[in-house]
């Protein structure tokens, strides 16, 4: 178990280093980033977390602010995940179309609490860098899922180089 932990920590570390001082990471990085964080999140809670990713092959090249994905992974599972008895599980869909790559993050975790406004400080941040990389072409929308949950969903024009 502990040589599992290490290996994932180690994953999760090298995908996530390099890309800290970068103003651009592609889908295809923030993927892999993504799937270090819940490979570590399903260690250490192995019978309450699940999840999935799914990403459009013609996706993977595009350019994105580093840790967009992740920041909507990681409400997920603070928000979403850790707080239910039961866990639940993350589903995370990358698509494009009409000229925009679609980011969803759902979870079935626990929803969206009455005093919960969506402007936590992760958020905020990543509104914030959408805003200023895309200059307002960019939208974050956090909803309750029809079914239990939350969905998350990023839009976002393809670009295959951001500044």
């Amino acid at each position: 178990m502990a040589s599992q932990v290490l290996e994932s920590l180690i994953a999760y570390l090298r995908a996530a280093v390099p890309r800290l001082q970068n103003s651009a990471t592609t889908i295809l990085d923030e993927v892999a980033l993504v799937q270090a964080y819940l490979e570590l999140m399903h260690i250490r809670m192995p019978d309450r977390l699940q999840y999935g990713i799914v990403a459009d092959p013609e996706s993977l090249g595009l350019t994105c602010p580093p840790t967009t994905i992740l920041t909507l992974v990681e409400n997920a599972v603070r928000h979403g995940i850790d707080p239910s008895e039961e866990g639940g599980r993350i589903d995370v869909s990358i698509t494009t179309f009409d000229e925009r790559c679609v980011v969803e993050v759902r979870d079935t975790g626990v929803g969206f609490h009455e005093s919960y406004d969506g402007c936590g400080t992760g958020l905020a941040s990543l509104r914030e860098r959408l805003h200023l990389v895309f200059a307002g072409e960019a939208s974050l929308h956090i909803s309750a899922d029809p079914l239990q949950g939350v969905l998350a969903r990023i839009e976002i024009p393809i670009r295959k180089d951001l500044p």
